[in-house]
């Protein structure tokens, strides 16, 4: 699906208001990055955080929630480090475009 850039930048504001949103701004081709404030003026536009290679990293219970599991700690169930790996990689496919 195309989206416009008046909707990009408009999804873009919305996610900078996600509490505990952590973006992050890879340095160079070293392993080093640098965190970024979401009010940061620098990535307030979507073109631009886009340019300097702006990644998220999403809280911990916002990740369960769309891996599907809700109040896990209120649950006696209790997943393994390997079910969870799984479950993040299924997710991420879902969510990852193929490539031509």
């Amino acid at each position: 699906m195309q989206l416009t850039a008046r909707t990009k930048q408009m999804l873009w504001q919305q996610l900078l208001k996600v509490p505990g949103l952590l973006l992050l701004l890879l340095q160079d081709e070293s392993a080093q990055t640098e965190l970024l404030e979401c009010s940061s003026p620098s990535i307030q536009s979507v073109e631009e955080a886009e340019t300097l290679g702006v990644c998220m990293i999403a809280p911990e219970g916002l990740r369960d929630c769309c891996l599907g599991i809700y109040d896990l700690k209120f649950c006696d169930a209790h997943l393994s480090k390997d079910q969870r790996d799984i479950l993040e990689r299924l997710a991420r496919a879902r969510f990852t475009p193929l490539k031509p």
